[in-house]
C-alpha cells in the first residue's frame, strides 16, 4: 500500500482497459469509505426511483452534487485519512512487538534466582554480576533484572546503577 496512488474519474479508462487486457488492476477501498458509499448509493437510488416516478431526470450536475454532499469523491481529507489509518496501524504493530515483548520479560521473572545462578554456570561475568548484585543487597526480582540475557553489557551496567542508586 506504500506505492498506492489515489484516482479520480479520469483516471478509470485507463484501469479499464488493462483490464480488458487481462492485466491485473488491484484498487483498494476504504471499508468505512465503502459503507458511506453503500448508504449514499441507497439514498441515490431512492432519490433515482422518486424522480422516475415524477418523470424527472438526474442531470450529470445533480449527480456530482449529490456525491460531492455525501463525500464520495476523493478529497484532501480522504487522503489524510488514508495516512493516519496507514500511522494507526504502524502504531498497532509496535504496540503488538512491545506487549509481545513485555509478555517475554514476565515468563523470564518467572526464573528462580537459584535457576539464573544455575544458566550462568561457566559464564564469569555473569556470575560476577550475580555476586555483586546479592553483595548489593538486590531483591530476586531486580537480579532477575539485571541479569536478563537480552540486556546489551552498556545497558546492563546503566539498569544496575540506576537501582543501586534507587535505593538512596
Amino acid at each position: 500500500m506504500r506505492d498506492m496512488e489515489y484516482l479520480t474519474e479520469k483516471d478509470l479508462p485507463y484501469f479499464e482497459e488493462k483490464a480488458k487486457k487481462g492485466e491485473a488492476v488491484i484498487i483498494y477501498i476504504d471499508p468505512d469509505a465503502l459503507l458511506e458509499a453503500e448508504e449514499a448509493v441507497g439514498e441515490f437510488l431512492e432519490l433515482e426511483e422518486q424522480r422516475r416516478k415524477d418523470k424527472a431526470v438526474i442531470s450529470e450536475e445533480d449527480l456530482m452534487g449529490f456525491l460531492e454532499d455525501n463525500h464520495l469523491l476523493l478529497s484532501e481529507e480522504a487522503k489524510k485519512s488514508e495516512k493516519l489509518i496507514r500511522e494507526n496501524k504502524e502504531m498497532q504493530d509496535t504496540i503488538d512487538k512491545m506487549e509481545k515483548t513485555l509478555e517475554n520479560m514476565r515468563e523470564r521473572d518467572k526464573r528462580p534466582v537459584e535457576k539464573i545462578i544455575a544458566g550462568a554456570d561457566g559464564d564469569s561475568d555473569m556470575l560476577a554480576i550475580i555476586r555483586k548484585a546479592i553483595s548489593d543487597g538486590f531483591t530476586d526480582d531486580e537480579i532477575r533484572m539485571v541479569t536478563d540475557p537480552d540486556l546489551q553489557t552498556e545497558k546492563r551496567d546503566e539498569l544496575y546503577e540506576a537501582i543501586k542508586l534507587g535505593r538512596f
